[in-house]
């Protein structure tokens, strides 16, 4: 049986565990303050505060790994955590009554 790639973090608290490959930066990027998407989201030029999140991960942990592979250990990690548990727990309760279609993760 070929094991799963891990990126190294506990699977009770992915979420948790993964803000040590964390990095935050809070200014906007000069492309986007010259976008027209930037004029578009603030006509009147307001100041401006940015919230970009980069997750550093080394080579080792992911070589071999299609790019959906990578994106999808990073997105389970987050989506599949405590951040959703409400919006999961509704779904698999209510999915009768619900027009969406739940599949899980």
């Amino acid at each position: 049986m070929a094991s799963r790639p891990r990126l190294n973090l506990h699977p009770r608290s992915s979420y948790f565990s993964i803000f040590r490959a964390l990095r935050f930066d809070w200014t906007a990027s000069q492309a986007f303050l010259t976008s027209p998407t930037f004029r578009v989201v603030n006509p009147r030029n307001h100041i401006t505060k940015g919230d970009r999140v980069s997750v550093r991960v080394s080579p080792s942990v992911v070589s071999g790994l299609q790019d959906e592979a990578i994106l999808a250990l990073l997105t389970k990690g987050f989506f599949g955590g405590w951040v959703f548990f409400m919006e999961g727990w509704a779904m698999r309760t209510f999915h009768p009554l619900l027009p969406a279609i739940y599949t899980g993760m």
